[in-house]
Parts: C-alpha cells; structure tokens; sequence
C-alpha cells in the first residue's frame, strides 16, 4: 500500500528510501538521539545519490578536492545545527534533481530526550516538498497530539493484526488434544479466542505468552471457565506481565535469576549456553586450575542438557536459548554448533527494556548480591569456555568461535578497569587467557605436523606397492 501511494507521488523522479529506528536500551549514544538519525539519514541519502555530498558538505568537498589544509578534515564532530543545515542543502538540491525522499522513523518513544525535541527535528525535516516522513511510536500524548488527530493519516498496528492475532490463538489451541476435547463440551469455547484478541492490543509478544499460559492451564485439565479466569488474571500490560512472572520465581533462585539477566545485560555479545553453565559453577578459581583439554562430547551434552533446565527454573522463559549461525550449513548437531552457536538471549527484546528500568535494575542488584561484577563473571565464564573448546584448526582461526570470545572477553576485562576492587582481576584473566590460546595453537601445530608426516608416509607406501 506505502509503496503504490509513493509511486503516484514520484511519478517519474527517483525514489530514495532511508529508515532510523530509534533503541533505547543500545549501549551507543548515535542509537537514541538526534545526532544519531541524522547521521544514519544523510548517510543513506548521499550513498544513493552520490552526487549530492558536494552539495550537503560543499567546505570539506572543496578542502577535499582542492587538497587544501582541511582536506583530510573529519566528519565526526558536526553539531546537529550543522547536521541540519547539511539536509536543507540536499533538499534544496532536489528540487531540480528529480529526486524524492522518504524517511521512515520508528520508535519515537524510544528517543532519549524529550518527546518535544524529536517532534520538532521531524518538522524541520518535513521543509521540503521532495520529502515525506513516516513515524511510528507507542500512543503516548505528546505523539498522539501531533500525529494521531487526522484518522485518515494513521494506523494503528491493532487494526491491522487483528486477524492475524486471531488466527495463531486458534491454530495454536486447536493443536491441543485437550482443547480440543473442550471445544466438543462448551460451545462458548471459542469465545476464549475473542476474548484474547480483544484484549492484546495488536502486541503479538502478550498474546504469545498469554496462549502459553493457557496451554499449561491445559496440562492441568483447566475447563473453560479456569482458562478464562487466567486470562482475566493476567495484565495486559507488558512491563506488569514480565513483573508478575519474575515474582513467580521461587525465592531460591533469585540470586541465580538476577545474575542471568544482568550478564545477558551487560554482555557486549550474545553468549553461547556453555558459557552459562561455567558462570554457574560459581568458582572465581576455576578459570585457573581448569586443564586445557575438551570434555568428551557426552558430559558436554549432559552439561547444556542441565543448563536448560536452570534456565529455565530461573528465568521462567524471559531467557530462551536460541540458535545462531551465520554459516551456510545451519547444522545444529554439529560439535561447534553444540558448543558455540546455542546462545541464550531474551525472549523479546522488550524484556531487555523492562530490566533496564530503573526500579528493575535496584531489584536485580538486591538480588544478585553485594559482590557480584557481571563483567568479571563473563571473563570467568568465557575463559573457561575456551580452555574446555577444542583444539582443532577450525575453532581457533582468526574468524572462529574461540578468536570471537576472546575479543568479547578483553572487552569485558577492559570494563574492569573501572572497578577498583576487580582491576587485578581482568589483568590476570588476560594473563591466563593469552597463555591458553598461546598452549593451544601450540598443541594444534603439533597435531597438523604429525598428520601431516602420516599422510607423507602412507603416500610412500602407496607408491612403492
């Protein structure tokens, strides 16, 4: 539909399409402010069309081409005002290049100042005729005053999943033997599925959670009338669901809980299950005495088998593990896939959200206790994922899962600077990490050597029989 509606408004004149979504919970700055959408915006503009950098930068192109003393000049450290100015060259330049724009911006509840500013930077930005903007945000007052007063100009996400919403609540329960026993008892059964529409919203994340709950009420053999009274129970509200079922957890394991959630947190990469079952071992020493050799593939597997089951003990499903691989054989059975490709990370990424709430971040540091450092227990947790990891080619070339968790860790040791009480440790992790990696490739050479001095040989053989 945007598309058919763009194609009527540019006619015969280019299109060029550029989209931000504003990340409230990224750990980079560009990701939540103005100075990060301009940049992204005039990035992907002047990369389609080339020929208009000049004209949104005509002092450093003329440095540029003229090899003058500003000539290797940065761009880096233009102020929003000049970021602003650089897009009302471009748009002035449209309007005999036979070029559009269309900007779509989502998230503009997620900006990290005030709802005002970032509605005031879309109007700046809408000066020219050759632009259009789409915005997307959460119905909060302030967008809704500005955006939502002309029904013919809006949609709301509700409307438009509705049926959507419908269809997988009853595809999902009525793959449920016992629902299906149900809906031959009580006609007013599939009032249940109406009854879940009406009140998700248009957020498939709620209905997903809410259809699991009911699917366990139905473990239990819950009669209809039990799966509504669950349904009234829960909030609908995200934030208050996620609340309700951290406090579901037993009170024995919210040290463990808490001090998942705050590593997936603070982890600058997503991190594979083993190195979840090592940060439980709970062994600051461990990392040390820990020999440099793989376990066999079955205590491996018994290992991950267990950490699923904490997991989900713990977190009850806000973390999930999760298989990540970007190569092409996408084999989950694979020893490298066991160890480095099943990764645990939140369920939605509105979890993540909810976490970093302030009142959250108090209550899971009352949790975790006193002492605990999740970027100590990452270092911890992926050294000893590494000592344990095999010692073959694959695992340790530059691009390899070993390589990879080791840049994360020195990362994370590099945080430790900051914390008085652990720089020590993130030295002497390093230390020990170097070594390993050093001992390993050192084992690998002598292993490739005698292969090769094995296949020297049976080739010899070969041609003397």
């Amino acid at each position: 539909m945007i598309r058919q509606h763009l194609r009527v408004w540019t006619g015969e004149q280019k299109l060029v399409t550029s989209s931000f979504f504003f990340w409230n919970a990224g750990r980079i700055a560009l990701q939540k402010s103005q100075e990060g959408l301009l940049r992204s915006m005039l990035y992907q503009v002047l990369r389609r069309c080339p020929a208009l950098i000049s004209k949104a930068f005509p002092g450093h192109w003329f440095s540029h081409v003229s090899g003058g003393v500003n000539a290797g000049s940065s761009l880096d450290f233009l102020s929003i005002s000049e970021l602003l100015a650089a897009f009302e060259r471009v748009a002035t330049a449209l309007e005999s290049s036979k070029v559009k724009l269309f900007f779509l911006i989502d998230g503009l509840d997620e900006y990290e100042g005030k709802p005002d500013d970032v509605i005031h930077l879309i109007q700046l930005l809408t000066f020219s005729r050759q632009v259009k903007i789409c915005v997307s945000s959460r119905p909060w007052n302030e967008f809704e005053k500005v955006y939502g007063q002309d029904a013919s100009r809006k949609l709301y996400m509700e409307s438009l999943t509705r049926q959507d919403i419908a269809s997988y609540v009853r595809d999902t329960l009525e793959k449920d033997p016992s629902y299906q026993d149900l809906e031959e008892e009580a006609s007013h059964a599939l009032n249940l599925v109406q009854d879940i529409v009406n009140a998700a919203q248009g957020v498939f994340l709620w209905v997903f959670l809410v259809v699991r709950s009911l699917l366990e009420g139905l473990t239990n053999a819950d009669r209809i009338i039990d799966l509504q009274r669950r349904l009234r129970l829960l909030p609908t509200d995200l934030n208050e669901y996620f609340k309700r079922m951290l406090f579901t957890i037993d009170k024995f394991y919210r040290e463990q809980t808490a001090q998942m959630f705050q590593v997936t947190l603070v982890a600058r990469e997503i991190l594979p299950l083993m190195s979840y079952w090592f940060l439980h071992q709970n062994d600051s020493k461990l990392p040390f005495k820990l020999s440099v050799e793989p376990p066999s593939m079955q205590r491996t597997n018994v290992r991950l088998k267990q950490m699923r089951k904490r997991l989900n003990a713990c977190c009850k499903g806000l973390l999930e593990v999760q298989f990540y691989d970007s190569s092409n054989h996408n084999d989950s059975s694979l020893s490298s896939s066991v160890l480095f490709n099943w990764k645990v990370d939140f369920l939605h990424r509105t979890v993540r959200d909810f976490l970093i709430l302030p009142d959250m971040q108090t209550m899971l540091d009352e949790w975790a206790g006193d002492d605990f450092n999740a970027d100590k227990v990452i270092c911890e947790a992926i050294l000893c994922q590494i000592k344990s990891a095999p010692q073959e080619e694959e695992y340790l070339r530059s691009d390899g899962p070993i390589s990879n968790l080791a840049h994360t860790m020195k990362y994370h040791a590099e945080a430790l600077k900051g914390d008085l009480d652990h720089q020590q440790d993130g030295v002497l992790l390093v230390q020990e990490l170097d070594q390993t990696i050093r001992k390993q490739k050192e084992v690998m050479g002598l292993t490739m050597e005698e292969l090769s001095a094995g296949l020297n040989s049976r080739l010899v053989e070969e041609s003397q029989g």
